[in-house]
């Protein structure tokens, strides 16, 4: 993850950022992950937005990109005019489809549940996933048969396994 915010840092243009996005996502990096205190990537993309020129469409697209991936933006950098108007606008059209991902999560790790445990949280981080089950949650690995769908493609592998009171990151 440092070598991606690193190589975020050195970018001269969009089309460079937009290269070294598309290689972190690829890779699978956490995006909203903190690192010795530096900020996420998610955070060093929008802000290294604000340093370089950028249409309004480019911005767009790399904010939605990210957000697409469950990018968390920094309460400091939404306070960013140019990146707060971008950020609500795509937030309404995306918000709909993150929820659809979620709810689905939370359904498969529901499914998994052999007693009267729950689901108390799922997220999104790139291709990581989270689960929080209540502390009394008892399941078993089952095989996810996959859809043709981003959240299908990235639980290919998925295995359940129940942590008190921790997360479970797939």
């Amino acid at each position: 993850m440092i070598w991606f915010k690193n190589a975020v840092v050195k970018v001269k243009s969009v089309s460079e950022l937009n290269k070294v996005v598309d290689q972190a996502l690829n890779a699978g990096i956490r995006i909203n992950a903190y690192s010795e205190g530096q900020m996420s990537f998610a955070d060093a993309v929008i802000l290294k937005m604000l340093s370089i020129p950028c249409k309004e469409n480019e911005k767009e697209d790399i904010i939605c990109e990210l957000m697409l991936r469950g990018a968390m933006f920094s309460y400091d950098l939404l306070q960013d005019k140019r990146i707060s108007e971008v950020h609500n606008k795509l937030y309404q059209e995306i918000r709909p489809q993150i929820d659809k991902w979620l709810k689905e999560l939370r359904e498969v790790g529901e499914s998994a549940i052999e007693n009267e445990g729950i689901v108390e949280d799922v997220g999104i981080d790139n291709k990581t996933f989270f689960m929080k089950f209540s502390e009394n949650s008892a399941g078993q690995i089952k095989p996810v048969k996959p859809k043709r769908n981003f959240l299908a493609e990235c639980m290919a592998n998925f295995i359940y396994n129940f942590v008190e009171k921790s997360f479970l990151q797939l």
